[in-house]
């Protein structure tokens, strides 16, 4: 499935804005809101995935790319939830998160994450197509930059990667 077509199918099926469905099983934090949990099967059973970004069609694209590699993804709408959800991570673990979050950083909440997950793997989204890439200006041994709009492969590629960065280490 192409870049364009996999964003398309996404928003094809949006006929209103969408609501991140409720977590089960989540204690909440301050912050009010929930991040969403969704179990995918038992292709890379132990791996979770904490994507956090500020546009609601970001996690459905990462959802939807994501949904039968057998994950446990974790979806979160801003920094500030993503940092709850720290303590949902057991095991080997990859942070996905949109570099320009509004409020905390894309940057700071991957190094929260790396101070409580050291061998966990980022992999940073930015839009490319604002001008040049908004990157961390240092970048970690297990982090990837992935540039927006990605598509299935190139998600699924660099979720691979960061898999096997987050389990040899």
């Amino acid at each position: 499935m192409s870049t364009e077509s996999l964003w398309d199918a996404v928003t094809s099926r949006r006929k209103a804005p969408v609501a991140m469905p409720q977590a089960r099983s989540m204690p909440a934090w301050s912050g009010g809101a929930l991040c969403a949990v969704r179990n995918t099967g038992d292709t890379l059973p132990g791996l979770t995935i904490l994507a956090v970004d500020d546009e609601p069609l970001v996690l459905e694209v990462i959802a939807e790319a994501l949904g039968d590699l057998g994950l446990r993804i974790v979806t979160c709408r801003d920094a500030g939830e993503g940092l709850g959800a720290f303590a949902l991570l057991d095991g080997p673990a990859v942070l996905v998160t949109d570099v320009g979050l509004h409020g905390l950083t894309g940057s700071a909440l991957a190094d929260a994450f790396r101070d409580t997950r050291p061998n966990g793997a980022v992999v940073f989204t930015t839009n490319l197509q604002n001008g040049p890439p908004d990157v961390p200006t240092t970048l970690g041994p297990r982090d990837i930059v992935l540039p927006k709009p990605f598509g299935r492969r190139e998600l699924r590629a660099a979720i691979g990667h960061a898999s096997a960065l987050a389990s040899s280490g």
